[in-house]
């Protein structure tokens, strides 16, 4: 009869088996080697012949479980049981066994057994490519069952005695060692015997080994005392070490003693350091002193009493497929990341609130000064000294977990390690389960979050992350093991810290500094999220039956949280594509790179990158499918102001372009091409794309370019390149770069939240008189057609957005500042001061005043302005000196118009254009004093002209006057820093140019096509007109309405350009129009800080010569041209024409016969053949702010086919 350690010892291999053969299965399923989903069939039913075969194995199916059949050939089949998943992989492997069925036998199969029958689907060719390493990968795998089994055997323990402080709960830990891995547990080079009396598990103690090694082969790091054995051996064991110093004859000024493991020393380091001992470079100590055990790792060794500091020594078997040795450079690298990733928390407060580390900058290693740095021999022989902190060990209320140990199912199905935490709260229940684990992630997945803003990322894997709870609730995070600190360089030297120096062998792949912070965040996807986090979730799935849809939204609403934080726009637009957005995520193939590798692999772990499918895409709540879609509208948005901006700019006579084959842009730095098509091909460059385009290069083959941010990249490197590529251009590129992801992330914000509302689909001009204008206001959602950022706003955080973007409908009540008159400096037109405050603010006002200030002007102030003026010292020493009266909010809510800065209260007679200093598309927008000057230089000039122009339908909101700060008696500098910040310009109000019941329109908000809209405003407005005569708006009707159009709009401009040489700045933002049954019945323009004057007009129109106002002729010629021609009619044009069918050179000669016969500019325009535009891409590069180059385009006029009469 067998006995019952047979029979135990039978069941604990079978289990183990079973363990590793799940884990192989699943690994191999979710890799798709070998393609092997492809290769097989999934079938609801056996075939009657293999039902025959399996009769008498219990292999039914459950719920929705399907066979998966995969013939290898040869008269044999893989046959296995596979469930659907929603998450990581398609199918998964729940129940056992796997069957080799053949004619005559059905046989189930172990791990080993499965892998030989399954490499069988690669020929020979593919096995000398994948499979080279296929007999020692097999050995690992038998290696593993072996030591699940005693891994196995080894948790008996924990059931019986339980697990209470930390040195338990790393040992516990060890019973899942690396999630999801066949050969985790695998530790080759352990005989069983060594298995039970060094791992982790089975806990048991052993002494360390002194050797001493000659001071001038030690490196050490740069806080390592003197000596090791004071760190880690009591005053006794500390005695006799010295004692054994002494009889070997060896002083502490020429040996250092240094630990090793006795395993280390008894299999490799006589061999390995062979000449070494001969030399007398290491010395034997013959003792054993130090009585250590390991925790959840083999090499980190604690004393058995516990205490702050762990031994780590080199122990050369391999586990996870490494070497378990300590490379030098490792240790280096560690120390250094430490110290930056110390800075950083320092400086960060949310960090420091939450994110402690071990100490791991005492070390010493062996170190050949003629050696081979990277050769595995000096990793043989090395410690590290890991220190934790005090106060943490102190605290008897504490409880300090690994997140590996939180993992831990055991043999009875529970979590040892969170049950603890749950009986600490109180609540065994599922929803208690549920509830800690999404504590758990928050606080995780924010803390997290909060290093990779710094462009840093630790290995956070379950066994280097531990957690303290207070009570059953996480309070801090303890970070260990830091050789892996990842780093994304430009975000870390933009807060100020330097690069750490990583040793890295040169010619290997270098994953520590990574070329995108894509690139560093897919190590938290996969390490962070798909092991440790996921590894948690899936035993509380198993344990208290929590769906697994659950736990992953818990994920996904962590993520979230973190987004509406203060993370820089870049950061937050990473994280949010990246985690929610994106379809795929990046995976950590295991299987693929163990069968592959070829040596020893030294330290690290064999790895290779895979995709899955995105588990917090799929776990979106029902606003996910609005917000990507509104994410993909954005991204089309943005590929098309790019290349339209890169073709304008940069690419005469370097491109292949027609409305037949489409396009191929040559980009000769990167000697490639960027090829597709054109779904609209326009004339003056408004061109729409197909979404499908790529990049060919030089040997034919064909890759497609699938985000804005791929192909900004790919066009920064030209424009870099040009500009010398150099520190200065890769700065300028990495700026642009972070401009386009807060332009695409606010874009996306703006489309979901305008999709979102209950009527996004109300036409605008059906909207009631008031409600339309600020609904036209607030309705440019995409912005400039040829910017590349046309909606970055550097400066407002996301609750800025809600509170002040026009784009979401924000109203808000203005803040106001009192102001001695003595430090004002303000103008205004006759009469029109006394009027410009609503005096219901001036009444409020002197409420708050006292009698001494009731004298005081008042200054309107947007209220995002305010918080950061009351945020300056030379402000708040104005407030302290009683010259600036800080009031508060005061006055009705108003809204802000298109250019964000601008508001208005419909029931005041005055738009406030207030300065804001935040980046809006690439400058600063604040009204420095010359602006101030300009505009009201141009208003008086204006005022007094316009009742002169010749069409009365042409109106102008006048700017009234300004008012800023004077202080004179400050550094000129902060002086005009100051009034630039605090003034504030006031218009003249639509409001007082009434059209019967209607009013004019901002013109950019009629041309922007929402995507769920069939049209733009502006074609409704036709279709109305063309409807009420009775008559379709075809090609001539068409003609007739932009004729009507250009009579206001067109005419009395070149009117006041050719009379009297005034260039106003009638872009479509400045531009308004108001319609009568939708045709043009009134043009408005504004803004009049963008008039120029030709220099040539200035004692006719009695301006003082030093007025900012006067440009040069050419100049404001060049001006007039281009808001105009080139960007109002350019747009207009392109708007009709798309969707209006009619070809834009058509539309363009009703502009050409609209033109006065006889004058210079008429000529100018019919026969040049290029006009000006402003080189927004290139601007933004170089950081030209309001400064911007220019380039020339095709004129259209000069090609539509009108001669010059």
């Amino acid at each position: 009869m067998e006995s019952v350690d047979t029979a135990r010892n039978h069941d604990l291999q079978q289990r183990a088996n079973e363990i590793v053969l799940r884990d192989l299965v699943n690994a191999l399923l979710q890799e798709q080697w070998l393609g092997i989903l492809g290769r097989g069939q999934l079938v609801a039913r056996l075939p009657d012949d293999f039902a025959d075969r399996v009769r008498g194995i219990e292999f039914q199916l459950t719920g929705a479980e399907q066979y998966f059949l995969l013939d290898l050939g040869g008269g044999g089949t893989l046959v296995m049981r596979l469930r659907p998943q929603r998450f990581l992989q398609p199918v998964k492997l729940d129940r056992l066994p796997v069957l080799w069925v053949q004619a005559d036998a059905v046989q189930p199969l172990d791990p080993v057994r499965f892998l030989q029958k399954l490499a069988e689907l690669a020929n020979e060719q593919e096995r000398a490519v994948v499979l080279p390493n296929l007999a020692e990968f097999l050995q690992e795998l038998q290696d593993s069952v072996t030591h699940t089994a005693l891994s196995l055997e080894a948790g008996a323990r924990f059931a019986q005695n339980g697990v209470g402080n930390l040195l338990q709960m790393e040992q516990l830990s060890a019973l899942r060692d690396r999630p999801f891995h066949p050969t985790a547990r695998a530790k080759r080079g352990f005989s069983p015997a060594e298995y039970r009396a060094y791992s982790s598990e089975f806990g048991n103690a052993f002494d360390l080994v002194w050797l001493a090694l000659r001071r001038d082969y030690l490196k050490q790091g740069n806080r390592a005392p003197a000596e090791i054995a004071d760190l880690v051996l009591n005053e006794q064991e500390n005695q006799h070490l010295q004692a054994a110093m002494a009889k070997k004859g060896l002083s502490s000024a020429a040996y250092l003693a240094i630990p090793v493991h006795p395993w280390q020393m008894e299999h490799l380091l006589p061999q390995v350091y062979a000449e070494e001992f001969a030399q007398g470079i290491l010395v034997h100590l013959d003792t054993c002193v130090g009585r250590y055990t390991a925790t959840s790792s083999l090499r980190a060794l604690s004393r058995v009493e516990g205490g702050a500091s762990h031994v780590k020594v080199p122990i050369g078997i391999y586990s996870l497929a490494a070497l378990r040795i300590l490379p030098l450079r490792y240790l280096h690298n560690a120390e250094q990341a430490q110290g930056v990733l110390q800075r950083v928390i320092d400086a960060d407060r949310f960090l420091k609130s939450r994110l402690q580390l071990c100490e791991e900058s005492k070390w010493w290693g062996f170190h050949d000064p003629d050696g081979d740095l990277f050769a595995d021999k000096p990793g043989h022989l090395a410690c590290l000294i890991r220190q934790y902190p005090q106060d943490l060990l102190a605290d008897e209320e504490l409880d300090l977990l690994s997140m590996s140990a939180l993992a831990v199912l055991d043999q009875q199905g529970r979590m040892p390690a969170f049950d603890n935490v749950l009986v600490a709260r109180g609540d065994l229940t599922a929803g208690a389960a549920l509830h800690l684990f999404r504590e758990i992630a928050e606080f995780f997945i924010a803390t997290v979050a909060g290093c990779f803003r710094y462009g840093m990322m630790p290995e956070v894997h379950g066994q280097n992350v531990m957690l303290t709870f207070r009570a059953g609730h996480v309070e801090g995070m303890l970070l260990r093991d830091h050789d892996t600190i990842r780093l994304y360089m430009p975000w870390l030297e933009r807060e100020g810290f330097q690069d750490p120096g990583y040793v890295v062998k040169q010619g290997t792949p270098n994953s520590l500094i990574n070329p995108t912070p894509e690139a560093l965040l897919s190590y938290f996807q996969t390490l962070g999220l798909q092991v440790n986090l996921y590894a948690i979730a899936d035993a509380v799935a198993q344990a208290y039956g929590v769906e697994e849809a659950q736990l992953w939204e818990a994920m996904r609403d962590a993520v979230e949280a973190c987004l509406r934080g203060q993370a820089p726009a870049d950061v937050r637009a990473v994280l949010q594509q990246t985690l929610l957005q994106n379809a795929t995520w990046p995976t950590r193939t295991l299987i693929a790179p163990l069968l592959q590798r070829s040596g020893s692999g030294g330290g690290s772990m064999p790895a290779g990158v895979g995709v899955t499918a995105n588990p917090l895409l799929e776990v979106g709540n029902p606003s996910e499918e609005r917000a990507r879609r509104a994410r993909d509208w954005a991204e089309q948005a943005a590929v098309e102001r790019l290349l339209n901006a890169y073709l304008r700019e940069t690419q005469t006579g370097q491109y292949e372009a027609s409305s037949e084959s489409g396009f191929r842009i040559h980009l000769p730095t990167t000697k490639v091409a960027l090829r597709g098509q054109f779904a609209y091909w326009s004339p003056v460059g408004h061109h729409r794309y197909e979404p499908l385009f790529g990049v060919e290069h030089a040997d034919g083959t064909y890759l497609r370019v699938r985000s804005a941010l791929e192909l900004a990249d790919l066009l920064l490197h030209e424009l870099a390149a040009g500009d010398e590529y150099n520190v200065r251009g890769w700065q300028r590129g990495q700026t642009m770069r972070s401009n386009l992801i807060n332009s695409i992330e606010k874009t996306t914000l703006y489309l979901t939240h305008r999709e979102a509302q209950s009527s996004p689909h109300t036409s605008l001009l059906s909207l009631p008189r008031l409600e339309r204008l600020a609904a036209a206001e607030q309705s440019l959602l995409f912005g400039h057609p040829f910017h590349p950022t046309p909606k970055s706003s550097e400066g407002f955080s996301q609750e800025d957005l809600h509170a002040y973007a026009p784009e979401l409908g924000a109203t808000f009540q203005l803040h106001y500042f009192a102001v001695a008159p003595d430090v004002v400096r303000e103008a205004f037109l006759q009469n029109a001061d006394g009027a410009v405050i609503p005096s219901a603010v001036q009444q409020a006002a002197r409420e708050r005043l006292l009698p001494a200030q009731s004298a005081y002007p008042l200054l309107p102030c947007h209220p995002w302005q305010a918080k950061y003026l009351l945020g300056l010292a030379e402000v708040r020493d104005l407030i302290d000196q009683g010259v600036l009266v800080n009031l508060g909010a005061l006055g009705n809510p108003v809204y802000p118009t298109s250019s964000v800065r601008t508001v208005w209260d419909p029931h005041h007679g005055y738009f406030f254009k207030l300065p804001l200093n935040v980046r809006i598309t690439h400058f600063v927008r604040v009204n420095p004093l010359e602006q101030l000057e300009r505009t009201l230089d141009a208003s008086r000039v204006l005022k007094q002209i316009a009742p002169q122009i010749p069409v009365p339908e042409f109106c102008i909101l006048q700017e009234v006057g300004y008012r800023t700060l004077r202080l004179e008696h400050t550094a000129p500098d902060v002086q005009d820093d100051l009034a630039a910040s605090f003034g504030v310009i006031f218009r003249t109000a639509i409001a007082q140019h009434p059209v019967g019941e209607d009013a004019p329109l901002v013109v950019a908000s009629l041309l922007e096509q929402h995507p769920w809209a069939d049209v733009p405003p502006l074609l409704e407005a036709v279709h109305t007109a063309a409807r009420s005569q009775g008559v379709a708006s075809d090609a001539d009707f068409l003609k007739k309405w932009l004729g009507r159009y250009l009579d206001l709009s067109l005419v009395p401009l070149m009117w006041l350009y050719t009379r009297f040489g005034i260039s106003i700045e009638a872009h479509v933002q400045n531009s308004m129009v108001a319609f009568d049954k939708g045709w043009p019945a009134q043009f408005c323009v504004r803004d009049l800080e963008g008039v120029s004057i030709a220099r040539s007009q200035a004692q006719r129109l009695a301006i003082p010569p030093q007025s900012p106002v006067l440009f040069a002729e050419a100049e404001a010629w060049e001006r007039l041209q281009y808001y105009f021609f080139v960007n109002h009619l350019g747009h207009l044009i392109h708007t009709l024409g798309y969707h209006g069918g009619v070809d834009e050179l058509e539309l363009w000669k009703v502009v050409a016969e609209k033109l006065e016969v006889g004058q210079p500019s008429t000529k100018a325009l019919l026969e040049t053949a290029t006009l000006p535009a402003k080189a927004n891409l290139t601007s933004c590069f170089q950081n030209r702010g309001e400064t911007p180059s220019y380039v020339k385009v095709v004129n259209p006029l000069a090609n539509c086919g009108v001669l010059l009469k």
